[in-house]
């Protein structure tokens, strides 16, 4: 039962506009939770992390990962629950670019995106 709440709706204002889009998002963080060159010792349990709006279209990895991005990081994500995160180029639960996490016990649900993998994306021989 995640009671924790890690949210990029920075202004409590995003609204929807159908099943699919929300509204007021451009105040929104680009990724909820960032890990960068992190080891299997950081561990993050019990949470759930939603409306991350990665929608920046750059050559950084800044359009993925709404929710999470781990960037050449292995982290323990356990019990944790991703939903409703958005990016425009993929992975709006999370974006794997190199690294090896591990996911358990974990729900990714209503995310979306323009192109590749709502729930996850990995590149850059990155694990899982």
């Amino acid at each position: 039962m995640n009671l924790a709440i890690l949210s990029g709706d920075l202004n409590a204002d995003d609204v929807p506009i159908d099943n699919q889009l929300w509204m007021n998002t451009t105040d929104s963080a680009l990724h909820v939770v960032r890990g960068d060159a992190v080891s299997a010792s950081a561990v993050l349990d019990g949470f759930t992390i939603r409306r991350g709006s990665a929608e920046l279209r750059t050559e950084t990895d800044d359009d993925t990962g709404g929710n999470m991005l781990l960037v050449d990081a292995s982290p323990v994500i356990a019990r944790c629950v991703l939903r409703d995160g958005f990016a425009s180029e993929g992975g709006a639960g999370v974006a794997i670019v190199g690294g090896a996490p591990s996911f358990v016990d974990c729900l990714f649900q209503d995310n979306r995106t323009w192109n590749y993998g709502a729930g996850a994306m990995a590149r850059r021989r990155a694990a899982l």
